[in-house]
């Protein structure tokens, strides 16, 4: 689920994601994903999997919502919300250690 923003003076709305969202407050602060690496000891390649909603990067499923609440508390976001955006949009089910699926109908 993305966040929606209305402009009453522009036509539609705009979706963002998850990652976007993340990447939007990282600029903010004026942080890169190298900074991110060195103040958290995360790796800038997870960083980047977080923003991207890519859960199939991590060699580890288990270090998943650490990594996404850790990050998301020091952008200054609430830590849950983008957790639950995170696994919403990355497909990953916390506790099942591999990210979902989309079973076509009609298979097994």
């Amino acid at each position: 689920m993305s966040n929606v923003l209305n402009n009453p003076g522009a036509s539609g709305s705009y979706e963002f994601s998850v990652g976007d969202e993340l990447r939007g407050e990282r600029a903010t602060l004026g942080k890169t994903l190298l900074d991110i690496q060195r103040d958290l000891r995360i790796k800038a390649a997870y960083i980047a999997a977080i923003e991207d909603a890519k859960a199939d990067v991590f060699p580890n499923p288990s270090f998943i919502p650490g990594y996404v609440r850790s990050y998301a508390r020091y952008l200054g976001m609430d830590a849950e919300e983008v957790y639950r955006r995170f696994c919403q949009e990355s497909g990953f089910v916390p506790g099942a250690g591999q990210p979902r699926t989309t079973v076509a109908q009609g298979s097994k």
